[in-house]
């Protein structure tokens, strides 16, 4: 069976088997879906959405480091 799209009045829905393809796959696509979607509305540009990812992963690691740096 291969995958079967239908578009109905307000959704898409994709259907095919179980297993076909990893799980880590899917949540993949549907993670892309989402960004896609809440990309078209933002009014964001590229350098503001750079700077949200330095500030972001340097959070990220202040987090981290502390736990990491502790547990040795």
């Amino acid at each position: 069976m291969q995958a079967q799209v239908t578009l109905e009045e307000k959704e898409v829905v994709i259907r095919f088997p179980k297993g076909i393809i990893p799980q880590e796959a899917v949540a993949n696509f549907l993670d892309y879906i989402e960004l896609t979607a809440l990309s078209k509305n933002s009014q964001l540009n590229q350098e503001q959405a750079d700077g949200l990812v330095k500030e972001i992963n340097s959070h990220v690691w202040q987090m981290l480091a502390d736990k990491v740096l502790c547990d040795r």
